[in-house]
């Protein structure tokens, strides 16, 4: 709103170019127009109704989807349309009042699984996600024509684990840590398949601290226009990380419908979305999962249907607090 009214009184506007929303940028930049209604919800909740304002409803959001319901492709599609809306800021520093223009201005990946599971997934996708993502006016990829380099084999922009682009906008891929991230002005962090942490209580700890801290980061650097966004298939319907955030979302989406929630234990700024990969994947039906179903139904259950057992490690492993 500043930014727009600063433009009014003609100082330099704050877009290079306006940008397009982001269901246009899925399909027309992308090429991905073939979404449900998971898809669009959840874009359009992170990314808000009007492409020239950063939203602000939203701050943590839990994908809560089966094994193969695209959570790597939307997490895909947010990061590359921010990569794409920080390009198109006159000054993103000043945009977002940052005190120091030599920061980087960063997105982060963070793996429960490990930091080999986000490079060669995540971030290795993303990096294939930029190189496909097409100016509609003029048929060639809209990154290098704003200074990019996509070579490969580590020579361009496009490195290992670390991504960046014009203007201090930075990717990076990070362990499991709190280290790799201490100081930086996150403005979007992915935190990737954290309810594998719940298989052993003291990386549960671990894990809802660093959860904790990366929400601090945002917040302090730029206030709800910081994002988190969790993504995995449930582990355990207790102590479970992605189920705990799910059921606290002030919006949550299902096979039902949105729905908007209010009451004591209801996080007003929290997004949650919960399908199975059958609901969330257009390409999937149930009976795809029949035969495997029969053999180990409880593992269809956790990775496909995102119906877990209750617990992974027993009541008192997992609540160690509570043995008295």
């Amino acid at each position: 709103w500043k930014e727009q009214q600063a433009e009014k009184l003609g100082v330099q506007p704050a877009w290079r170019e306006p940008p397009v929303d982001i269901l246009t940028f899925c399909s027309d930049f992308m090429g991905r127009s073939k979404l449900t209604d998971f898809h669009r919800d959840f874009f359009q909740s992170y990314a808000g109704s009007d492409p020239a304002r950063w939203d602000e409803l939203f701050k943590l959001f839990a994908l809560c989807w089966g094994q193969g319901a695209g959570k790597n492709f939307s997490t895909h599609v947010i990061t590359v349309y921010t990569l794409y809306r920080l390009m198109l800021l006159t000054n993103p520093h000043k945009f977002f009042g940052l005190d120091d223009p030599a920061n980087w201005i960063d997105i982060i990946n963070i793996s429960f699984v490990g930091e080999t599971q986000a490079r060669d997934v995540f971030f290795e996708g993303l990096k294939g996600a930029i190189r496909i993502t097409k100016d509609p006016t003029t048929g060639q990829n809209w990154f290098s024509q704003r200074g990019v380099d996509l070579r490969e084999h580590g020579v361009g922009d496009l490195q290992e684990k670390v991504i960046e682009l014009p203007r201090r906008v930075r990717v990076r891929c990070l362990p499991f840590t709190s280290s790799g991230f201490e100081g930086a002005d996150i403005i979007l962090a992915i935190v990737d398949e954290p309810s594998r942490a719940v298989q052993s209580p003291p990386a549960n700890i671990m894990a809802h601290k660093l959860l904790g801290k990366i929400i601090g980061n945002t917040t302090t650097r730029f206030g709800m226009q910081g994002k988190v966004v969790m993504f995995s298939y449930p582990e355990a319907q207790d102590g479970d990380l992605i189920m705990e955030t799910f059921a606290k979302a002030g919006t949550q989406f299902t096979a039902s419908g949105r729905r908007e929630r209010t009451g004591d234990n209801v996080e007003p700024t929290w997004y949650g979305s919960y399908g199975a990969t059958y609901e969330v994947n257009p390409r999937r039906k149930r009976e795809d999962f029949d035969a495997e179903r029969k053999t180990v139904p409880e593992g269809v259950a956790t990775r496909i249907d995102c119906n877990p057992p209750h617990s992974r490690t027993g009541f008192y492993r997992a609540y160690p607090e509570k043995v008295r």
